[in-house]
């Protein structure tokens, strides 16, 4: 599954070229509308659905991030996805202090994904305050997903992508009304195709894949989708223009390879609250059991 949802978040370049000349929040707010509209038949569903805390994600997970990147794009690419790149090891502190007994792996995907994407790294004076801004949303998003974990546990997760979708459309929409007033969008066939197949696989299935995973594995596990990532996009750009990346590249990519499957083999910490069998004595003189769950 991690490998299923790195290979789609990390195919998403290939539409690039078909929207290039399109508003970015526009394409956006239409790709999160697509999944929410083709989600909408799960909010009908039995099972308890957050609404609030669904559209708070949405808010947090799927529109901070894309709308800052937007905003200052004068961070380096590199620097982007090593930045990503530190969410397994933020979650993983974030779940109870694991991160310290994963140390070794979680260093060695992050350094893994610094190789991979040597070429682009860049830090200049002016990239330091959007780069600890993207950093503290980096930590808010880590923080609301080991949440997810624990608020989505029994809920409806298609239900709950779709009010997220819902939320992030509306968003967008609003911050395209705003920035790209008067900005002219010609729409082809192949653009209108993209943002389709974007919305339905890599906003609908991928997220429904995504919080289906957390709710099996530790968010800092799930999360090693952001080392997987830009090894894909380097690989297929790599079978598209028929040039080997460079050798510290690939065995960056091998490393951060070998750190994913070692996070994803270690042993989970159990969610299941503690539960203590306290025996007292009644009124009567015969003991009782009474279950506390701390």
């Amino acid at each position: 599954m991690v490998a299923f949802i790195s290979l789609l978040w990390g195919s998403e370049w290939v539409f690039d070229a078909n929207l290039v000349d399109l508003p970015h929040f526009q394409v956006l707010a239409l790709r999160c509308l697509i999944a929410a509209v083709v989600l909408t038949p799960w909010l009908r569903g039995n099972r308890p659905v957050p609404i609030r805390f669904s559209a708070l994600l949405g808010v947090v997970v799927i529109v901070l991030p894309a709308s800052l990147l937007a905003m200052r794009a004068d961070i380096s690419a590199g620097m982007v996805v090593l930045l990503f790149a530190t969410m397994p090891m933020i979650a993983s502190i974030a779940e109870e202090g694991s991160g310290l007994s994963h140390a070794t792996a979680l260093l060695g995907g992050l350094a893994g994904t610094a190789f991979l994407v040597r070429g682009g790294l860049s830090l200049s004076l002016s990239q330091v305050v959007p780069v600890l801004l993207l950093l503290l949303v980096l930590i808010g998003i880590s923080l609301a997903l080991v949440r997810a974990k624990q608020a989505l546990f029994a809920v409806n997760i298609p239900a709950s992508v779709a009010i997220q979708m819902f939320t992030a459309a509306i968003v967008y929409g609003l911050l395209s009304l705003f920035s790209e007033r008067g900005s002219s969008a010609r729409w082809t066939s192949s653009a209108i195709a993209s943002v389709l197949i974007l919305g339905m696989v890599c906003n609908g299935l991928a997220y429904i894949c995504f919080y289906g995973l957390i709710r099996q594995i530790r968010v800092s596990q799930a999360a090693t989708v952001q080392w997987l990532i830009p090894i894909v996009s380097v690989a297929g750009t790599a079978l598209w223009l028929r040039h080997l990346p460079a050798w510290d590249s690939v065995l960056g990519g091998a490393s951060a390879l070998i750190c994913v499957i070692a996070l994803l083999r270690s042993p989970g910490i159990s969610d299941a609250p503690l539960t203590l069998e306290i025996t007292t004595l009644r009124q009567d003189g015969k003991p009782s059991l009474r279950s506390d769950a701390d």
